[in-house]
């Protein structure tokens, strides 16, 4: 009789497995709350900044199994934005927080767990990335575009990626180029029978699917600020 006290204690035991998480929270699915905190650095703003925030989570194969959208507005006094959200009681959530606006491309991510009657806080700085261009110092005709490139963070290599705008015409406004590539090494520049001047601006955009809507898209160097760069193409 014993043995099947310690058989149904065991098979409880293995029914409850993914129900129960980190402390004995339980993560089965049911409706729960996160208290969403966005914080930027105070840099002078006076006027309101929209940022996209996404809520998601991903299986062992990486493949997406749930996905929140929202655009939330920054108070330009505080620099806070606040958003309260439902969700199913889970674990591992991600949390990705995007505001690009000229010259600035702005980005937070957290990972969190969110059990079953609990409101779950979290607080998502969005930093400015560091953007360094690469560029040669001369290119030739027909040559790979795949000669520029931009660092960007390591850690934020799922959420990014990187263009850019260029053509024989400058140009004075941020984005307002002739062409704009996205996949360089599958773009390449013309085939030129003489030496001519090049304008170039790199552009830092949210992966394709990371939002919905309109993708966050900062362009460098930021014209308002800084001239447009140039080189020379030679045949």
């Amino acid at each position: 009789m014993r043995k099947g006290y310690i058989l149904i204690a065991v098979v409880a035991s293995l029914l409850l497995t993914g129900c129960f998480g980190p402390a004995g929270y339980h993560f089965d699915d049911s409706p729960t709350m996160l208290d969403i905190t966005l914080k930027r650095t105070p840099n002078g703003d006076t006027i309101p900044t929209n940022a996209k925030v996404r809520i998601w989570k991903t299986n062992p194969e990486g493949q997406i199994v749930y996905s929140l959208h929202r655009n939330v507005t920054i108070d330009p006094d505080s620099q806070i934005a606040k958003l309260a959200v439902e969700v199913p009681a889970k674990s591992a959530y991600r949390v990705t927080a995007m505001h690009a606006s000229q010259g600035v491309f702005e980005i937070g991510e957290r990972m969190i767990n969110a059990p079953r009657e609990q409101m779950t806080a979290v607080t998502i700085s969005l930093t400015p990335i560091d953007v360094t261009i690469n560029a040669p110092d001369k290119v030739y005709s027909g040559g790979s575009l795949g000669q520029f490139a931009v660092a960007l963070p390591e850690e934020y290599s799922h959420l990014l990626e990187y263009g850019i705008m260029i053509g024989s015409t400058p140009w004075t406004e941020n984005g307002k180029g002739d062409t704009l590539h996205l996949d360089l090494d599958e773009a390449y520049l013309s085939e030129v029978t003489e030496a001519q001047t090049l304008y170039y601006q790199m552009v830092v955009v949210a992966k394709k699917g990371t939002f919905t809507g309109e993708r966050p898209t900062a362009y460098f160097p930021d014209l308002n600020e800084q001239a447009l760069p140039h080189i020379t193409i030679y045949p």
